[in-house]
């Protein structure tokens, strides 16, 4: 094979790979989606009890298992720029929120109860919707169970 010939083949072969997904958070920090980690997305609202019981659960959970995983929160009530950050605070959420709600970018249905957790596995695969609040071992276990 000629040189010309291995670099448009390299060429080509690069263009197959997946794009990478983009997000700005509260804090207006760009965030590359790692489609080699489990992902969780965490819709939450300041009027939600249960959001407020399960919001230290998933900074425990960032914590402990930041290697394998990524959490991700999105306010339901999308209150702008001013009041997101506020929310946030309030919240003690101690992990990136999107701006933007992002069932749209990444393909699943919005939710409509709270709290309701979406599990992405490695590739972009949603694995799993949980609804209600969960632990830290709910979520560990949804995650093993493949």
């Amino acid at each position: 094979m000629t040189r010309a010939m291995l670099l448009t083949v390299m060429l080509t072969l690069s263009g197959c790979e997946e794009p990478a997904v983009e997000f700005v958070d509260t804090g207006s920090v760009r965030h590359i989606i790692d489609n080699e980690k489990w992902m969780l997305i965490n819709y939450w609202a300041l009027w939600c009890g249960p959001c407020r019981t399960e919001i230290p659960e998933l900074n425990q959970l960032v914590r402990d298992h930041d290697e394998t995983l990524v959490v991700y929160g999105v306010n339901f009530d999308q209150p702008g720029p001013d009041k997101m950050v506020s929310a946030v605070e309030q919240m003690g959420i101690e992990f990136p929120v999107f701006q933007n709600d992002p069932y749209q970018m990444l393909g699943y249905e919005q939710p409509q109860i709270l709290p309701t957790t979406i599990l992405v596995a490695p590739g972009n695969v949603i694995h799993k919707v949980l609804v209600g609040p969960q632990t830290v071992e709910s979520l560990l276990e949804a995650i093993a169970d493949e």
